[in-house]
């Protein structure tokens, strides 16, 4: 989005946010004809104004990203088993073997700690540290890989 339509889609988001404050009961049609802008971004200004949010806030690199919505590793998991584009490269179905061996339930670590013996107690931490920092690792640079590669689509 060049700088000038950013400009321009603030100034029309603050303009429907100061329709709804002095028309509070106004439908989202209503407000959306009087700023000129669709009913969708009236719902969305609406929106940022029950949040407490600025209605034209945006970062430097664009607007605010939608927060993530955290579901269920299993779930998750379960689409991504299903998913072609990893299960047709070996790379893909290395990932996925690892993911399922790592896929069991808090009671299960904590089962599997209880039966580590005292005298192997440090030498299972290290490894399961090392572990932990790669994989933190590994989130971290998918994380940044999928943000530019937002800020390059969006």
């Amino acid at each position: 989005m060049a700088r000038s339509d950013m400009c321009k889609c603030v100034i029309t988001m603050r303009c429907a946010a100061e329709v709804i404050l002095a028309h509070p009961t106004a439908s989202l049609r209503e407000v959306a004809q009087i700023a000129g802008i669709s009913s969708a971004t009236v719902s969305d200004v609406r929106k940022r104004l029950q949040l407490g949010q600025e209605p034209g806030a945006v970062h430097r690199n664009g607007p605010r990203p939608a927060p993530r919505v955290v579901e269920d590793p299993a779930v998750l998991l379960n689409r991504l088993l299903r998913d072609p584009a990893l299960r047709q490269k070996e790379a893909g179905r290395q990932l996925l073997r690892l993911l399922q061996q790592n896929a069991i339930a808090e009671q299960e670590w904590h089962h599997l700690s209880s039966a580590v013996p005292a005298h192997s107690g440090e030498m299972v931490v290290h490894p399961a540290r090392k572990y932990a920092e790669t994989w933190t690792g590994f989130a971290q640079a998918l994380d940044e890989r999928i943000a530019g590669t937002s800020r390059l689509s969006g």
